[in-house]
């Protein structure tokens, strides 16, 4: 509807990456992360890869966005951040964005699947569910 990814998602892609980059813990105290044993500034390995996204500060977020993973990386050969975001709707609805396109490969797949984003999107989907 002519607005950007970031008014609705939280965070908008900014630029992709080359290889991997490992994910960043921020937040740890969340109930997000709640039963992972995570601490602010744990890596978790290989979770960037393809696009990343970011809280632009020049582009409306909705209220209450909250950042889960604030990871740097190198994007188009410049210094960058990636972020996982989460925040309630108006309506109550939780709107979650993993910020890359490695984090369903965090749930299962082979060499890369991590307990810990495991636990942290089971915590979400439980939410989500009520």
């Amino acid at each position: 509807i002519g607005r950007p990814e970031q008014a609705v998602l939280g965070a908008q892609y900014v630029s992709t990456i080359q290889g991997t980059a490992p994910l960043v813990v921020d937040n740890a105290e969340h109930w997000f992360w709640e039963g992972t044993g995570v601490r602010n500034g744990e890596r978790i390995p290989e979770l960037l890869w393809g696009e990343c996204d970011q809280v632009q500060p020049w582009v409306q977020s909705p209220d209450g966005v909250e950042v889960h993973a604030a990871s740097p990386y190198t994007g188009q050969g410049q210094p960058r951040i990636q972020h996982s975001v989460l925040h309630r709707t108006p309506a109550g609805g939780l709107v979650f964005d993993g910020g890359t396109f490695h984090w369903a490969k965090g749930l299962s797949a082979h060499g890369i699947a991590d307990s810990r984003i495991q636990r942290a999107t089971a915590n979400l989907l439980a939410r989500m569910l009520g």
